[in-house]
């Protein structure tokens, strides 16, 4: 019957993905910042993160000290290559402003989990012109049928970025994709990216992204299935 085959769109599934098997997820909304004029591609910093500290001495927390033992082993090396901000609270954090330009000013942008397994930084990321570096073993990206994120991201895996070592090979491999030209490529896949996966600001009258097909592909697909 009908009901048999709902489906319902969500940002993010359970641990298990347990939405009843025809869950759809689609992208958190992501305001589209205005890009200044003169705005380039000379990133300032290797890797950014800014976040809160969720859940409390969670994943992120590990990273963070595994990066302070990395920048106190490399030095100034190390410093230069990492902006990661940890906030203890929603009112100890960094505006929005100084947050995009943050991204803009950098390669790459880490994408790890929080309280929940997804997080909107992933279309932050996109937005801002920073290849995301997704560090979540469990995760459900939107439109995956249709979209091959590999192309335009890193993906790690929790438990391995969370030591010194980790993090060695981390930093490592993303200055190798910057040295081998694969950065170039991945980063100018993002416009398309962003596409396919940016919800359109209504009141802009020069708007170009639309997630409507994708949703109405992966509907259908679900429904037929």
């Amino acid at each position: 019957g009908v009901l048999q085959r709902a489906s319902f769109l969500s940002t993010d599934l359970d641990y298990a993905g347990d939405g009843g098997g025809a869950d759809i997820v689609v992208p958190y909304f992501q305001p589209i910042p205005q890009l200044p004029q003169t705005w380039s591609r000379g990133a300032a910093t290797l890797l950014f993160f800014a976040g809160a500290d969720a859940p409390h001495k969670g994943l992120r927390w590990r990273l963070g000290e595994a990066i302070k033992r990395y920048t106190r082993i490399t030095g100034e090396a190390g410093v230069s290559l990492i902006d990661y901000h940890l906030f203890s609270s929603s009112t100890d954090n960094m505006n929005n402003q100084e947050y995009q330009q943050r991204m803009q000013s950098a390669a790459f942008c880490l994408v790890v989990r929080g309280d929940t397994h997804s997080s909107r930084r992933l279309f932050g990321a996109i937005a801002n012109g920073c290849v995301p570096v997704i560090i979540s073993d469990v995760i459900f990206l939107p439109f995956e049928r249709f979209l091959d994120f590999s192309a335009f991201s890193v993906k790690f895996s929790e438990e391995f970025v969370v030591t010194h070592a980790g993090v060695t090979t981390l930093i490592g491999y993303l200055q190798k994709l910057v040295e081998d030209g694969r950065y170039a490529s991945m980063r100018s896949l993002l416009p398309a990216a962003a596409k396919a996966l940016l919800f359109d600001d209504l009141q802009d009258p020069q708007r170009t992204r639309s997630v409507v097909n994708p949703v109405t592909l992966a509907l259908v697909d679900a429904f037929f299935a």
